[in-house]
């Protein structure tokens, strides 16, 4: 559909027209979204040059292609381009629109990604501790945007090894998604597994079990996407493997569920 709109805008506005490149913005948005990163980027990269000189480097549209630019480049590994095009954008749209704009967060928000990936959690936590704040302040504590970068925040802190920390935000945003979105939203899923993976770090073996099997009970339901409860079940096979030995009389039943033996230093049949 965007390959004949830009060929029709092309032949009718201009292969220069704000309107064309606007659909060859989002021709290249979904060639990424297809995993044809290095067509996207190239796709994107000629936009760019031109929107610099059509509409200038202040414009949404040229804003939006470089930060799309910067995430294509690294989808497919172009590291060192990707990290100076996050940057470089931020600072543009701070300068442009503002330090809370939308589109501004989003800029940040994809630098704090980029860094999380790169395994550069200081500077992570930092990003998303200031979204957090604007985003709490501008939408609210329990808007969906919100919960994501508080989630995104406690991951980042659970790769830096403070697990208490992590899981102090996994159980405030739980808590808070349930309350929001429901107890079986994906979203919520997604906060339980994350608790229940932190606590296991904490050693917090029997909250962590149940937190686990609570999720999939829910999973199991027919309607649910086999993946979901494939990954759930995967956490908690890795759980119930990693129990001392003191744990399993009490989840022998989950153990016979799941197929796992129990661990070489277990006594118990």
């Amino acid at each position: 559909m965007y390959q004949k709109n830009r060929r029709i805008q092309t032949r009718v506005l201009g292969a220069e027209h704000p309107d064309t490149l606007t659909t060859i913005y989002s021709l290249a948005t979904v060639l990424a979204s297809t995993g044809k990163h290095e067509e996207a980027a190239a796709i994107h990269r000629r936009n760019v040059e031109i929107l610099k000189r059509v509409v200038g480097a202040e414009h949404i549209l040229f804003l939006a292609t470089v930060a799309s630019l910067a995430s294509t480049l690294h989808s497919f590994g172009q590291y060192g381009e990707a990290k100076e095009l996050y940057r470089t954008n931020l600072e543009d749209h701070k300068r442009v629109l503002g330090s809370e704009h939308h589109n501004t967060l989003s800029a940040s928000y994809g630098l704090a990604s980029f860094l999380d990936c790169m395994g550069q959690y200081n500077e992570a936590e930092e990003l998303y501790r200031e979204i957090l704040e604007i985003r709490t302040r501008v939408l609210g504590a329990e808007h969906p945007e919100t919960l994501v970068v508080k989630n995104n925040l406690a991951l980042v802190l659970e790769g830096m090894g403070k697990y208490a920390d992590a899981a102090q935000i996994y159980r405030a945003n739980l808590d808070s998604q349930t309350r929001a979105l429901g107890a079986e939203h994906p979203d919520t899923l997604t906060s339980i597994s994350n608790l229940a993976l932190a606590l296991d770090y904490l050693g917090e073996y029997s909250e962590a079990l149940d937190l686990h099997r609570r999720n999939l009970e829910v999973m199991e339901a027919p309607s649910f996407p086999r993946g979901w409860t494939s990954l759930c079940v995967n956490n908690l096979s890795s759980l119930v493997r990693s129990l001392p030995c003191e744990f399993h009389h009490r989840y022998r039943g989950v153990r016979l569920y799941l197929r796992v033996p129990p661990s070489s230093s277990s006594s118990i049949a």
